[in-house]
């Protein structure tokens, strides 16, 4: 005779089911594109460089006009960014950039020269991370100039103007996409002014002299306008078919900047964007003092000269580091440049050690970014914790890379313009496409910095990559624990093979690999997950830190009953999840199949008795390639992968009963054991109210757990 086991759990607890949903600056280099117009007669043409010395160089040509930045550029390729190639024609000057490794080969060939590669770009032609902007090519025919813009105003007047030199310009689409530095202006992010790399003076980050000055025009559609010379003459063309025929442009003037300058978004690795203007002086943001606005010595922000000029910036607090004392600057300091001596000293930026004085200087703004938010352990959104949750940190779309986390109080800014650091999280995780990382909220953690008093804190956390704050994610508000229970249930789900799949969904071949899929959760815990596979296998894992996923095969036959048992880590509930899989081999298979009472159903002391039926447990016989010649034709043949299988009939065409004790039939055996002691042992044919579908009666409120083994006897 051969048996099946099966068994069954009524758990005490009520399982509450949801539906969930699964729950960006790179960790290389990023560099200023610059752009510059060449108005050398004969060339006006553009020129761009990621280098500060390049810049610094073109800067010094009285014929070139530096034009802004249009967005960042980056060291590396990861993240899937691809070269910006720099190619220089040797006939006319002119240069060109592309993404596109054919054309770079293509323009060698007919004698450009390749001179660099500018940067790391994101391909025009791939999904965007977010932040970045298109880098717009377009090419002016009657001055040979590839002229490339992120501005979308620009882009407007090109497409908009249908008059010289505007409608020149053929468009040659998104040439990249580069990281945005929009909405912060060039001038916004300068803290200091220099003249050149090493041994320079220096100004203010507004230091300025006149460099020229385009002269006022009148530009249009018409022929005419370019002849008049007064803004009443322009306007009273009318020889176009488009009003205005002709619009009058003033004369600008455009100044020279000193060479070099010094940025806050390359010394800290972000824009700044505090509240009011970066270089008001607030009594506490002193960077240096200097003899004069431009072209100046300079000493440290506390000198005894008499230097009234200050060069300041947004929140930064900054001191001296000499090289004798310290070769690095205070953590949390950074390098912004060199001084030769503390008064009357020329400056240099923060890499020349010839200059032995660093001017080491912090800020306390990290800029918070929706791509780095608190999340409840689903990935949902959250601005409100309590004490002995645990909470994830994200930052969207940087799965795979390599962040630190760093979660910080927020003070009060008057009495302690300084936050506390509370934890620093370096183990993380990829969270789909996300990067994560745990914090579990203790006593310890919110008493840390005298909270002990508050009846709630406000936390932050920052993403680093070494020792660069990238951003920082908005508050988390912690309340004191509270006298009632706030710890929200696990939730064990498997999705696959789901239990309400139908049976014919659910069979599978011994040694045949199945797929394991589960998706649980927990709002505010981290969970250890355990799989029981019913052939006495188990496989843990701890969610959501690991993929709980698996698929594996069955080396016997028979009903397996799956369990997917889930637990807080670091609190105490439960929950449990089932399913059930059908395993076959060739030659006869006994399934046993309980279909009441549902698996780990809860019932009310009240609904006792409790139905049990087994009466869908079947025998089945399979071969490999087809099915067996003794099956009846009444009976449907199956597949299970390469074996086709039919089950025995309970009943023949006319209703008459095959199962029972006359020749050529067979019988079925069940044999029942309760935790609770109690045993039940028959066949089908003689006691199928005692042992097949029959009722029974559980004394004590509890959990109970019913085996069941059914065994096939041939008559």
């Amino acid at each position: 005779m051969k048996e099946s086991k099966r068994g069954l759990v009524v758990f005490t607890i009520i399982l509450s089911l949801f539906l969930v949903c699964c729950a960006n600056v790179s960790a290389s280099k990023q560099m200023h594109l610059y752009r510059f117009w060449d108005t050398t007669p004969g060339a006006n043409q553009h020129f761009y460089t990621s280098d500060k010395s390049e810049k610094a160089v073109a800067n010094q040509n009285p014929l070139y006009i530096y034009e802004g930045i249009q967005g960042y550029v980056y060291s590396t390729n990861e993240n899937g960014r691809i070269p910006l190639y720099r190619l220089h024609n040797n006939t006319n000057g002119n240069h060109i950039y592309t993404t596109d490794e054919t054309e770079k080969n293509n323009l060698v060939s007919t004698g450009w020269t390749y001179e660099k590669t500018e940067g790391y770009v994101y391909s025009p032609t791939e999904p965007q991370p977010p932040g970045t902007v298109p880098l717009y090519h377009f090419y002016h025919t009657a001055q040979s100039d590839n002229f490339y813009t992120t501005s979308e105003a620009e882009k407007k007047s090109i497409e908009e103007r249908p008059y010289p030199p505007w409608n020149q310009c053929q468009s040659k689409g998104i040439e990249c996409y580069l990281g945005g530095y929009i909405p912060y202006s060039d001038t916004s992010q300068i803290i200091l002014s220099l003249y050149s790399p090493t041994n320079s003076h220096v100004g203010l980050w507004d230091s300025k002299v006149l460099q020229t000055t385009i002269p006022a025009s009148c530009e249009g559609a018409s022929a005419d306008c370019p002849t008049k010379t007064t803004p009443a003459e322009c306007q009273a063309v009318a020889t176009c078919t488009t009003p205005p025929c002709c619009t009058w442009y003033d004369a600008r003037d455009i100044y020279k900047h000193p060479a070099y300058d010094i940025y806050y978004d390359e010394i800290f690795g972000y824009p700044y964007g505090g509240a009011g203007d970066p270089h008001a002086c607030t009594g506490s943001n002193k960077v240096l003092e200097l003899y004069q606005d431009i072209n100046s010595h300079a000493q440290k922000n506390d000198g005894t000269l008499l230097y009234l000029k200050y060069a300041c910036y947004g929140d930064l607090d900054c001191q001296i580091t000499k090289d004798s004392e310290s070769l690095t600057c205070p953590d949390g300091y950074k390098t912004i440049a060199r001084l030769y001596q503390e008064e009357n000293s020329h400056v240099s930026e923060a890499s020349n050690t010839a200059y032995p004085i660093k001017i080491c200087c912090r800020t306390e703004y990290i800029p918070t970014t929706s791509e780095i938010y608190w999340a409840d352990m689903s990935g949902n959104l959250i601005t409100q914790a309590d004490i002995g949750d645990t909470v994830l940190m994200i930052y969207e779309n940087h799965a795979g890379q390599s962040f630190s986390f760093n979660i910080r109080e927020e003070d009060n800014e008057i009495l302690d313009p300084w936050d506390d650091d509370i934890d620093a999280v370096s183990t993380s995780f990829d969270y789909g496409p996300h990067l994560a990382a745990k914090w579990t909220i203790t006593q310890d953690m919110y008493e840390k910095k005298g909270g002990n008093e508050d009846p709630k804190e406000e936390f932050y956390f920052v993403v680093k990559s070494g020792g660069a704050e990238i951003g920082k994610s908005g508050e988390l508000n912690v309340s004191k624990k509270s006298t009632v229970d706030t710890d929200s249930p696990p939730n064990a789900i498997i999705t696959a093979p789901a239990f309400a799949l139908p049976q014919d969904q659910r069979r599978f071949r011994v040694n045949q690999n199945i797929d394991f899929k589960e998706d649980s959760w927990d709002a505010d815990d981290s969970l250890k997950l355990t799989w029981e596979f019913g052939d006495g296998s188990t496989m843990s894992c701890n969610w959501p830190e690991q993929d709980c996923d698996v698929s594996r095969p069955y080396t016997q036959w028979g009903t397996k009953e799956v369990y997917l048992k889930v637990e807080e880590i670091g609190r105490s509930k439960k929950a449990s999840n089932y399913t059930e899989v059908y395993i076959y081999d060739a030659g006869t298979n006994v399934f046993a199949v309980m279909q009441e009472p549902e698996n780990l159903k809860v019932f009310p002391y009240t609904a006792l008795p409790i139905r049990f039926n087994a009466s869908q447990s079947y025998v089945s016989k399979c071969q490999i390639g087809s099915c067996l010649a003794d099956k009846p034709a009444y009976v449907p043949c199956y597949p299970v992968s390469d074996l086709f299988c039919y089950n025995l009939p309970k009943f023949d065409p006319t209703g008459n009963s095959l199962i029972g004790a006359n020749p050529g039939q067979y019988n079925l055996w069940f044999d029942w054991n309760f935790s609770s002691g109690d045993v039940k042992y028959g066949n089908w044919s003689s006691n199928y109210p005692d042992v097949v579908d029959f009722t029974k009666y559980f004394f004590n409120p509890q959990k109970y757990r019913a085996y069941l083994k059914v065994g096939y006897e041939e008559i």
